[in-house]
């Protein structure tokens, strides 16, 4: 998928970032304020996951968490 949008920086330089996937939709949310949804080709149950940056960035604290599925919600 590639996909851009611009992002105002008004949070000194740090950013919330979150990445949902769901099978074939991927969602990308920054600050709560940004969002970019994409339908993308992908299929299986398993999937590979990388963060990288153009210029100077620091990412910290990533953790990756697995949704629950629909079947099991209560």
């Amino acid at each position: 998928v590639n996909a851009a949008i611009l992002i105002q920086d008004l949070h000194d330089g740090q950013f919330d970032v979150k990445i949902v996937c769901d099978g074939e939709f991927i969602e990308f949310f920054v600050n709560d304020e940004y969002a970019l949804t994409a339908h993308t080709a992908m299929t299986g149950t398993s999937y590979s996951a990388g963060l990288y940056a153009v210029g100077e960035a620091v990412f910290t604290n990533v953790t990756i968490h697995k949704l629950i599925s629909y079947a099991d919600i209560t």
